[in-house]
């Protein structure tokens, strides 16, 4: 009588219950009758099972994102003649691509301001479009905006994934589960 389950998902909640919640989506609470929620969690593989999965895909996001962030300095040359312009055009691109970093702030917070998803699957959306687009009309001008399309992409997805995995995870075990996704 003193304590009563409740198993709501996020869509049965408010949204200001959402982000007040002390249990992980999916998960149940045990409620105290005199007020304070007791976390009461689903089988311990299960979530131990999703966590995994869930730092294996940030992990793999994050190992492509990068790779594409950073290749451009070891095809510098090759890159400049498959395109069919100056070495200095791809240095050009790489420092304006670099120069919207200076936004990073603004645009990293997005994560905190719609949500740690949202902000991983805009910055993954925003990497496929900039690759597609490349692909689809080879040249100069799309290489340019591919470029910026990969950096606003780290910009969005690697402080969300890190958040996201962060959020997740007890404090005993953040700095495993973050260090094995970096």
């Amino acid at each position: 009588d003193l304590l009563r389950l409740s198993c709501a998902s996020e869509r049965d909640r408010p949204a200001a219950a959402v982000r007040r919640s002390q249990a992980l989506p999916g998960e149940c609470i045990l409620r105290s009758v005199a007020g304070g929620p007791i976390p009461f969690p689903q089988r311990p593989s299960v979530i131990r099972r999703r966590l995994i999965s869930q730092v294996a895909a940030i992990t793999v996001a994050r190992i492509g994102l990068n790779t594409g962030y950073r290749m451009i300095y070891l095809f510098l040359p090759a890159l400049a003649r498959g395109l069919q312009v100056d070495p200095q055009a791809i240095i050009q691109a790489v420092a304006a691509r670099s120069a919207l970093g200076l936004g990073a702030p603004l645009v990293g917070s997005l994560g905190d301001q719609r949500g740690r998803k949202t902000a991983m699957l805009a910055g993954a959306g925003v990497f496929a479009a900039g690759c597609a687009a490349l692909t689809v009309w080879p040249g100069y001008a799309t290489f340019f905006v591919a470029m910026l399309a990969i950096s606003l992409s780290k910009i969005l997805l690697e402080p969300a994934g890190l958040a996201y995995l962060g959020d997740r995870v007890p404090y005993e075990r953040r700095g495993l589960v973050l260090g094995i996704g970096e």
